[in-house]
């Protein structure tokens, strides 16, 4: 029996979990999550996100503002709910947030397009 190895450059929220959970024991799922389960089974073509949106709020350490965020993402480019926006492709470690007046016409669709999925979830106060 030879090992397999799965490699997914996809995007997984973690709403995702659940529903994978749910699908693996065949229970029923009301969440918004999407079920990978294709993925561990190595059809990664039969599971795809378009974005992913992330609330993190941790609960540790005296800076804990510091690094609460929200963000919604594509694989390629990231809006942080502060209007950050940032291509991943060129930029991983978020160094050079994209300035506005210099999208490119595709950035600017993107852009609008994680603005329109940040706008679905309740904000940070």
């Amino acid at each position: 029996q030879t090992e397999q190895t799965i490699q997914y450059d996809g995007l997984v929220e973690f709403s995702d979990f659940y529903a994978t959970f749910a699908d693996i024991v065949d229970a029923d799922d009301s969440t918004d999550g999407q079920s990978f389960l294709p993925v561990l089974k190595g059809e990664s073509t039969k599971f795809y996100r378009e974005t992913a949106f992330v609330h993190y709020d941790p609960k540790w350490g005296k800076n804990v503002n510091r690094y609460r965020n929200q963000f919604v993402q594509t694989p390629n480019y990231k809006l942080y709910q502060d209007g950050r926006f940032y291509n991943l492709q060129t930029d991983k470690l978020e160094q050079n947030d994209l300035v506005s007046t210099v999208l490119s016409p595709k950035e600017m669709a993107i852009k609008k397009r994680l603005e329109t999925e940040m706008r679905l979830h309740p904000e940070f106060e």
